[in-house]
């Protein structure tokens, strides 16, 4: 398995991981467009403001991190983990925890000096996974995520680097 940076030529395959994972799953908040969200994500990374890491195998991609830095001002040396998305079928393989490594190498490299993210509070699956890679819960958003049955909290979790 490899991790690069999705470059623009990934675009309609990045639209279709995100579709195939939204198939999946519900925790992830996808634009229903996913080709537009695809667009979007690439342009924010293409401009520097973000990266956008892929997980990919010679069978075709199996997941991403997108990482940004929260705010652009230097005396804010956070970064945040925004989403890790990997395809039902590749879970529980490491695609997950190499595509946080990865994110978090970024991060470091970008001057960042901790990340943080939100998780669903009842996915504890993600959870799990953060806890493993070393972060640590900070705070609770309540109803900070709209779910099809309704909105639900979120957990606050952060890691220094």
């Amino acid at each position: 398995m490899q991790i690069r940076p999705a470059r623009p030529a990934d675009g309609s395959r990045l639209a279709t991981l995100f579709a195939d994972i939204a198939a999946g799953t519900a925790f992830i908040p996808f634009d229903p467009d996913h080709a537009a969200d695809a667009a979007q994500r690439l342009s924010g990374a293409s401009a520097g403001h973000r990266a956008l890491l892929l997980a990919e195998t010679a069978e075709g991609l199996l997941g991403f991190v997108d990482v940004q830095r929260i705010a652009p001002s230097p005396a804010l040396r956070d970064g945040a983990l925004l989403e890790v998305g990997v395809l039902s079928r590749a879970r529980r393989a490491g695609v997950g925890s190499a595509l946080i490594e990865a994110a978090e190498s970024w991060a470091r490299r970008e001057g960042m000096t901790r990340m943080t993210l939100f998780v669903v509070a009842s996915n504890w699956r993600a959870a799990s996974l953060y806890l493993r890679r070393g972060y640590r819960f900070e705070g609770l958003r309540r109803a900070g995520y709209r779910m099809p049955e309704g909105m639900e909290d979120e957990y606050v979790m952060g890691k220094a680097l």
